[in-house]
């Protein structure tokens, strides 16, 4: 799956790179933008409880999105808010016994990233995640446990289109590095299109890939989310 996104994003860019438009801040110095979005995402992954490894069915689940972003030729800054939730049934192998995993998941992210080509911004930032899981086994609630953690970012925004009407860009970033036994990865290419001077309709796909360890019985959580996003943009 991640091979598949990195290659994709690649021939994007070389087919579409010359196509980035001229400078469109030059009657504007920054865009103030609200982007709200609702995400439909599919859950796969593997969890590991008491010694066993079990993996997770894949299940189509909820999400929605609020960010603020402020963004001119030179920077970009977001501030945004995610909240998503899922159910996922599992079977542990040779034995075929059955259980259900569920979790809610708050990420509130932040990064500033500057221009560094005219195509590309790169920067840091941080991701606040608030985890809760709870694991039945068999009709056994085995772990029901509630914690945040706090993931460092690298991000690299690509630009592959941007004109008075249309934009079409990709978010990415590499989060973690072993910080509370944690490892992110995200991707989330979106096209927009501006219908008025304050909206702009917006299409994405997001995939986020979640690594991390937690204490007493669920030791190992690897969870991938990927699914399509729609939304507005307000510009101020």
């Amino acid at each position: 799956m991640l091979k598949s996104v990195i290659s994709s994003v690649f021939i994007c860019f070389l087919v579409s790179n010359d196509l980035f438009s001229q400078d469109l801040y030059k009657d504007k110095k920054w865009d103030v933008r609200i982007v709200p979005e609702l995400y439909a995402p599919f859950v796969t992954g593997d969890v590991t409880f008491s010694g066993n490894r079990a993996s997770l069915e894949q299940s189509l689940n909820y999400g929605g999105l609020l960010g603020l972003h402020v963004e001119s030729e030179k920077w970009f800054f977001v501030v945004n808010y995610a909240d998503i939730g899922f159910k996922s049934d599992f079977k542990l192998p040779i034995s075929d016994r059955k259980g259900n995993f569920t979790g809610k998941y708050g990420l509130m992210g932040f990064f500033a990233t500057r221009k560094v080509t005219k195509w590309l911004k790169a920067g840091l930032g941080g991701r606040l995640l608030s985890v809760n899981h709870d694991l039945n086994f068999e009709g056994e609630l085995l772990k029901d446990s509630d914690w945040s953690f706090l993931s460092p970012l690298v991000v690299l925004n690509f630009y592959f289109l941007h004109t008075e009407k249309w934009r079409i860009k990709m978010g990415t970033d590499v989060g973690g590095f072993g910080f509370f036994d944690s490892w992110t990865y995200y991707f989330h290419p979106k096209a927009g299109y501006r219908v008025s001077k304050l909206l702009e309709v917006a299409l994405g796909a997001r995939y986020l890939s979640l690594s991390f360890k937690s204490d007493e019985l669920l030791v190992n959580t690897d969870i991938e989310l990927y699914g399509l996003d729609v939304g507005v943009v307000f510009h101020f």
